[in-house]
């Protein structure tokens, strides 16, 4: 089936609904004629065309049929079905629904902006509105009194909107009918998208923010540098009450402050595309109407993005004249060619001493790099504990001792027998903490949940460092180990096992925090998180008609908690090709894979460069080599 714009909607609409932890169907004694995840795209799909449920079901969804055959429906529903899910879904899931709509978009860290916009609550004009009230009150009979003066109040939505600005991905909102000050309305929102997990780097908001409490809710709480413009131009800096607001009047930076008009932009988007208004009748409704088109915004934002990259040609096809040795197996092929076109073109019409500048600062760059970190053949970002190291002539090995001394600070790239008696072992002075809080998606602590660092090897024959501990009543838990990159892991059971990737810094606390969501296993193998799961090997779904099952054993094992569709190398097959594995997607395939090396001492003029590049969530070392 050919994959439409419509269709990588509704898939990401599904993405997002397995990530929240929304189950396939509410109950076991559910009929299952049709799934939740069906009915949130429907949902999702009625805002777009902006019509009721009769009509988007006799007239809209009758002309779509590669949507029904992606749903894989049996039977078109009828309209009071997706009426009771639309009553019955919380208001509280769609929003954690929307809030992990920056998924797989490769942010880490959040540039925020809020803004409010008004939605109407009803369809009808307010000019019509206007005149059948008008005939009512003429033709009522007018009591005795002095007449009403006060004038009634138009009834409307106001929604704040907390957008990620580079993605303009929406993230949090916060309806209400009530009128108020926007200062009042910002931490509500964002506690909620604090729930994500990911640090904030910036938050940017407009004049109608301006208050000394959110400034430091912002900077002490979140963490983050706030920009709100301070109000009241005219009033001098010493008589500006608030520390932050007084920062504000003194200066900020401008060229930040204007991405906020990317959240005036969502805003437009969404009331321009599919409408101000809603057509429900009670608030509850309404309120789900808002968040139904704000996903549908999202998951489209999304595909938009991915387009564009795709357009643009990131990554080219790979040419078979293009080739290096690469380190760690399985190299994304295409990287090889897209860094080889970039340099040769550089080398290429750069005169030599500009050559002999750019050589020299990316050794300088590759220096920096890897100084801390390049011990005993290991390679950076990817440490396991720490060996002897020959400095000229002098042995430098770790030992249980607290010398002052840690391996990591010293380096020898030519030494050959040190890559040979590299021996691993943990060092007092290259201890670092993981510390952190596990806590369920309702924000509730989990109570003895296993946590576990795994380290990330390139000698897989090397003795392993990890270390676990518990949690304690509150969700705590405490980690000493070696400092270097790991896999940190929560498990608890009745919970999907969550991966982060954690650098620990020597002699340093790193905070890590996790949020588990409900156990859930789906017919594709994939957890919650769409990562594969070797637990769900051999369940049935569907009435015992599907079932999740593994290519083999060792499919499981190199699959385990890698996101689906990660390709991971199996094993060599020949010279020229090896095999891969698509997780979750396809038995091992046969592609080219080819290693070329490269003997040094037969090459003058040589420049080689290291450099670590990440590749389904694992770092690998890629070896550049140039010569003219």
């Amino acid at each position: 089936m050919h994959e439409t714009p419509l269709i990588q909607i509704c898939r990401r609409i599904i993405e997002l609904c397995k990530r929240s932890g929304i189950k396939k169907y509410s109950s076991k004694y559910s009929n299952k004629l049709y799934d939740n995840y069906q009915f949130m795209v429907l949902l999702c799909l009625k805002q777009k065309t902006g019509v009721g449920y009769d009509a988007f079901i006799d007239e809209e969804l009758i002309e779509l049929p590669h949507i029904v055959e992606f749903l894989q429906l049996k039977s078109i529903p009828h309209p009071d079905a997706i009426n009771k899910f639309a009553n019955r879904i919380k208001q509280s899931v769609l929003e954690l629904v929307l809030l992990q709509t920056t998924a797989r978009t490769g942010i880490k860290k959040l540039f925020l902006g809020q803004d409010g916009t008004g939605f109407k609550a009803r369809k009808a004009s307010s000019y019509y509105t206007f005149r059948v009230e008008y005939v009512q009150r003429t033709n009522k009979k007018r009591k005795r009194g002095r007449p009403k003066t006060k004038r009634k109040r138009k009834k409307y939505l106001y929604v704040q909107i907390m957008v990620e600005l580079r993605t303009q991905m929406p993230l949090g909102v916060l309806i209400t009918r009530t009128p108020g000050g926007d200062a009042k309305k910002f931490a509500p929102v964002a506690k909620k998208v604090m729930k994500l997990g990911k640090s904030v780097k910036i938050v940017c908001l407009d004049k109608g923010y301006d208050d000394e409490k959110v400034h430091e809710f912002i900077r002490e709480v979140m963490e983050a540098l706030s920009i709100i413009p301070a109000r009241n131009k005219d009033v001098p800096i010493h008589r500006t009450s608030g520390k932050y607001r007084k920062q504000m009047k003194r200066r900020y930076s401008r060229k930040k402050y204007f991405m906020r008009n990317k959240n005036e932009t969502v805003n437009s988007v969404v009331k321009r595309r599919w409408g101000d208004s809603t057509l429900a009748m009670n608030w509850r409704n309404q309120n789900k109407e808002v968040l139904f088109r704000l996903i549908f915004y999202a998951a489209r934002r999304f595909t938009s993005i991915l387009f564009l990259l795709q357009a643009i040609k990131i990554i080219p096809p790979l040419k078979r004249k293009e080739e290096s040795k690469f380190i760690g197996g399985g190299f994304l092929e295409s990287l090889k060619n897209i860094t080889f076109k970039y340099f040769n073109k550089l080398f290429l019409y750069m005169k030599k001493r500009h050559l002999v500048a750019i050589i020299a600062f990316l050794a300088f760059m590759s220096v920096s790099f890897v100084k801390a970190d390049l011990v005993c053949g290991h390679a950076p970002d990817s440490l396991l504990g720490y060996g002897q190291v020959d400095i000229s002539g002098i042995i430098i090995s770790c030992n249980n001792i607290a010398d002052s001394i840690c391996p990591e600070d010293y380096e020898d790239y030519n030494n050959a027998s040190i890559y040979a008696s590299c021996l691993s072992c943990s060092d007092p002075d290259c201890i670092g903490t993981v510390r952190g809080v596990v806590r369920s998606s309702a924000g509730f602590p989990v109570e003895r949940a296993l946590v576990t660092s795994h380290p990330i090897r390139w000698n897989t024959l090397a003795p392993s460092l990890e270390t676990s501990t518990f949690t304690d009543i509150l969700g705590r838990y405490t980690l000493s180990t070696v400092s270097g990159v790991y896999y940190v892991s929560a498990l608890k059971e009745g919970f999907d096992t969550e991966l982060k990737l954690t650098s620990v810094l020597r002699n340093q606390n790193t905070n890590q925090d996790f949020n588990l969501l409900n156990g859930t296993c789906h017919e594709d193998c994939t957890n919650s998180y769409g990562r594969c799961s070797a637990a769900c090997d051999g369940l049935t779904f569907e009435n015992a008609t599907q079932r999740c099952k593994f290519f083999d054993s060792n499919t499981r094992l190199l699959c385990n908690n890698r996101m689906k569709g990660s390709s991971v190398f199996n094993s060599i097959y020949n010279d020229t090709h090896a095999y891969f594995i698509e997780c979750c997607e396809s038995a091992p395939e046969l592609k080219y894979y080819s290693k070329v090396n490269i003997n040094s001492a037969d090459i003058s003029d040589l420049v080689k460069i290291e450099k670590i590049a990440r590749y389904n969530e694992i770092p690998v070392k890629v070896i550049i080599a140039y010569w003219y």
